[in-house]
């Protein structure tokens, strides 16, 4: 389970050290990773509940033409973000 968070790039770390509090800056910067690596294991494991999107709705909203059938996203909204491949030609 350790081995899930510190397999990854360092992206999703970066981004949980910069919502912690303050005065967690002033921690060895091993205790900071030792906290930030089992925080980030913690919710990879979903011991917290589950992980969902929090992405907000398109405003204003697209016409159905604009809409990718598959997911509903729009046409013009990037793949690689989302894990999903390229179309074949």
């Amino acid at each position: 389970m350790a081995a899930n968070s510190r397999g990854r790039g360092g992206g999703g770390i970066k981004q949980l050290a910069l919502v912690l509090p303050p005065e967690t800056r002033q921690m060895h910067p091993e205790e900071s990773q030792e906290l930030l690596l089992g925080l980030a294991d913690e919710a990879l494991a979903g011991r917290t509940g589950d992980v969902v999107c929090l992405e907000a709705p398109e405003w204003p909203p697209l016409p159905q033409s604009l809409c990718r059938e598959l997911d509903g996203r729009s046409v013009y909204s990037g793949r690689a973000s989302r894990g999903t491949p390229p179309p074949r030609s």
